[in-house]
């Protein structure tokens, strides 16, 4: 008995100094979809159908009370938003402040390097539909290592590579190879500009996502005018472009946004794979840690019968947990649930 007290009181002193000076934090969601589509029922747990747009998923950082290093982990890829399905896996990264750790005030000096996930550029636009049609990101969901730099709240530049390590056996190593620098600069409250570019890529269009074989350039720009002249109401406007180098084409998103307190509203217009695209959306917040929204649109503005889209949220917050319900119409692809006819999908959030 004496020698099993000693090893717990031996293990527990390790991770005490370990994990002295660490903080923990994190969130998760998990929801259902029942989807209805001319008088047949399908039903779904979050990811179950290997879409990530709607995912159950689980996030973790680790990070020291300086801020000098951050762990992340979640449940695979892409983006940080992976599924448990078919397509979930674990991924994760390590990020170091080097600019806190030799104490250089002022300045942003940091790497990291990113596992089993995408890296994404630095972006200006204000993504208010959450469909990232301004997003450029690396091809591969492989090991990305980069590195960044800047000072203050004025410039930071940062560099990638991905080496491609997880393109498969079938797969030349080079083929999921990629490699991504991105600027974003912020002269003034209210304003900024970023600019990147991507050696391959995969970018954000209206059914998706795709990639890229003879690179792309992106921009963009954020003009947020209630920042500027400190304006009792909010009101903005955001513009990105991205350029597919070989195909010698553009993609343009457009979003304005503003409102009060009770109410804010959002309308973005894209076009992208030569497809005319519309979202708006409004927020109301008439209760404290109440979700409260209805959105309308379509993936074709040209088509606008046969791919109009309508639906809405509502959900609570209470002790970091988010109880929320969405609905949808969509006569075409759907915007937000992803499945043409009525859907209807209940989720819970935690977050610590």
């Amino acid at each position: 008995m004496k020698k099993i007290l000693t090893i717990l009181a031996v293990a527990l002193l390790a991770c005490t100094t370990v994990f002295a000076g660490v903080t923990f934090s994190g969130s998760s969601t998990f929801g259902y979809l029942v989807n209805v589509n001319d008088g047949n029922w399908s039903q779904y747990f979050y990811g179950d159908d290997g879409d990530d747009t709607n995912p159950n998923t689980l996030k973790v950082s680790i990070a020291d009370d300086n801020g000098l290093w951050t762990v992340g982990l979640r449940t695979g890829y892409p983006d940080k938003a992976a599924t448990f399905g078919d397509t979930g896996s674990m991924g994760g990264d390590v990020t170091i402040d080097f600019a806190k750790l030799f104490g250089l005030d002022g300045w942003k000096l940091n790497a990291g390097m990113i596992g089993n996930d995408r890296y994404t550029t630095l972006r200006a636009y204000s993504n208010q539909s959450g469909n990232s049609y301004d997003r450029i990101r690396t091809v591969g969901g492989s090991y990305v290592a980069w590195v960044g730099v800047g000072y203050g709240d004025l410039v930071e530049a940062q560099l990638a590579v991905d080496p491609g390590l997880n393109a498969g056996a079938d797969d030349k190593i080079s083929s999921k190879s990629d490699i991504l620098a991105s600027v974003l600069v912020t002269p003034l409250d209210g304003l900024k500009v970023s600019v990147d570019y991507a050696w391959k890529g995969e970018y954000a269009w209206k059914d998706g996502v795709a990639t890229n074989d003879k690179g792309l350039v992106g921009g963009a720009v954020d003009v947020n005018i209630s920042d500027m002249l400190g304006l009792d109401f909010s009101v903005g406007v955001s513009v990105a472009d991205r350029y597919h180098i070989g195909a010698k084409t553009n993609d343009l998103a457009v979003t304005v946004y503003g409102g009060v307190d009770v109410v804010d509203v959002a309308v973005e217009y894209a076009y992208t794979a030569k497809v005319h695209y519309l979202y708006a959306k409004v927020n109301l917040n008439l209760i404290e840690n109440m979700l409260l929204n209805v959105y309308f649109g379509a993936n074709d503005v040209t088509k606008f019968a046969d791919e109009v889209f309508v639906g809405g949220e509502v959900g609570y917050t209470l002790s970091g947990v988010t109880f929320k319900l969405a609905a949808e119409y969509a006569a075409g692809a759907a915007k937000e649930l992803e499945y043409t006819g009525f859907n209807i999908a209940p989720s819970i959030s935690f977050a610590w």
